[in-house]
């Protein structure tokens, strides 16, 4: 476990230092901060790069100041989440398993996921992020196919099984009920922890790894995860690795506008 954890640290330096070259890069293309305002052909440029994942995009100075923005904010944002290389959140910790480094990963991915979510809706323009949405922005992204799937928690580690044994199976087959309601999942989010714990589903796709990066964070972020679940139910992996992936879709997406 100690050894993924390191190979996922050293996977994100890489991409952190390509996204950093990138993000400069792209700066200098449009002038540095603000070259845009008075200087519409630039503006236009940028107007079109920004085009190819919307149309919704305006080509205007105004409109273009608030999408680079949000870029900048989201970067900025994975740039911190991705420098928190041995994350914890309270006491010191003795081991990979410690509550204080499972609370870290999980705030890690809470920051990352929310720089994915401002820049994937600066550039695709929508206000929320639905399955459609996020498929579309990948597809633009123009990434390499997902090389490392993320296999399912046990189900039978102990802190898994209590829960699923406890769950009524009705004529439906709702096997694993009684945990997705502790857990307060819903609609999307609820679908997909469903597929990947229930259904033994590896995350096998990008789509696949922000949807499940996605349901982690809201169930982190609204309290209904803690810590300590996060070692019961063996949810650690995926929250050592997601920053990575949201970080390598960023970087693409960042690619494209040059």
């Amino acid at each position: 476990m100690e050894e993924s954890n390191q190979f996922a640290t050293i996977e994100m330096e890489e991409i952190h230092q390509e996204s950093d070259s990138v993000w400069s890069q792209l700066l200098q293309n449009f002038g540095g901060y603000g070259g845009w305002r008075n200087n519409s052909e630039l503006c236009t440029k940028l107007h079109t790069k920004l085009n190819s994942f919307s149309s919704k995009h305006i080509d205007s100075a105004e409109h273009v100041e608030i999408v680079l923005y949000s870029l900048s904010r989201g970067y900025w944002l994975m740039k911190a989440a991705l420098d928190w290389e041995n994350p914890y959140a309270g006491k010191e910790p003795i081991s990979p398993l410690s509550v204080s480094m499972l609370r870290g990963l999980q705030w890690r991915l809470v920051m990352a996921y929310n720089a994915f979510e401002l820049i994937c809706v600066a550039l695709m323009q929508s206000k929320t992020l639905s399955p459609k949405i996020i498929s579309d922005f990948v597809q633009k992204c123009q990434l390499k196919e997902y090389a490392d799937p993320i296999t399912s928690p046990n189900k039978d580690r102990a802190g898994l099984k209590q829960w699923l044994d406890s769950s009524v199976i009705t004529d439906e087959g709702t096997e694993g009920e009684a945990l997705l309601d502790f857990l307060g999942l819903r609609c999307g989010d609820r679908k997909m922890f469903q597929s990947w714990v229930l259904a033994e589903s590896p995350v096998d796709t990008w789509d696949g790894s922000i949807l499940l990066a996605k349901a982690l964070r809201n169930m982190s972020a609204h309290g209904a995860l803690s810590a300590s679940k996060v070692g019961e139910l063996g949810l650690r992996q995926p929250l050592a690795v997601l920053p990575g992936d949201l970080s390598e879709v960023v970087h693409k997406a960042l690619q494209q506008l040059l």
